[in-house]
Formats: structure tokens, C-alpha cells, sequence
């Protein structure tokens, strides 16, 4: 599986985001998480541009785009499903790159 994401994910990088990290935590069976309320939180940085402060508060907004080539539907599609299942997305963005963060509560199975 991570094989096929990073593949994927490296075919869909330009020349201006050189690299991108995932990081996933799940809280409420770590002892020294800060926040004990069993959730599971996916944070996905790159090195790019960043997003641009004018569009940034409406990133999550369908049709908003940074993007030449972009339809401005995915980051609504990610902030409905995360809703959906009782969680939240948040983008902070620098000139460094841009940091999405998706947090949902952990149900066990």
C-alpha cells in the first residue's frame, strides 16, 4: 500500500514540491498523547509554494482551486468526508509548504 501511495504521490509532485511527509497519530492508547479522546489524525506536509493567504480561509470551499489545472473539488470532498465521520481538515501553509491535517474519532471495530 505504501509502495502504490508513494509512487502515486511522486507522479503528482512538480518541480516546486520536492518532498512530502506523512504522519499519523492515533490518540487515547498512547499515555503520553496530549489529547486522550481515542482519534486518529493523518498530517501530510510538502515542500512547496505553499497556499496562497488569498484562498487559504476557503480552501475547503468547492470550486476554490490554487491550482492552474485544479477543479477546486477535492479539498471540499476530504472536508465532507471528514465531517461526515465526526472529525475536521486543516491546512497552515508558509512559505516553507503547506501542512493538512485530517483528525476523526477512532471507533474500534
Amino acid at each position: 500500500f505504501w509502495r502504490r501511495l508513494s509512487r502515486k504521490l511522486d507522479l503528482q509532485l512538480s518541480k516546486q514540491e520536492q518532498q512530502i511527509l506523512l504522519w499519523l497519530r492515533i490518540t487515547g492508547q498512547d499515555e503520553e498523547a496530549d489529547n486522550r479522546d481515542d482519534r486518529v489524525t493523518l498530517r501530510v506536509r510538502d515542500t512547496g509554494p505553499g497556499v496562497p493567504e488569498n484562498i487559504r480561509e476557503r480552501l475547503f470551499e468547492p470550486f476554490v482551486t490554487g491550482r492552474p489545472d485544479g477543479t477546486g473539488l477535492g479539498l471540499a470532498i476530504v472536508r465532507e468526508i471528514a465531517h461526515a465521520h465526526g472529525g475536521d481538515v486543516r491546512v497552515t501553509s508558509d512559505s516553507s509548504g503547506a501542512t493538512f491535517e485530517i483528525d476523526v474519532p477512532c471507533r474500534p471495530s
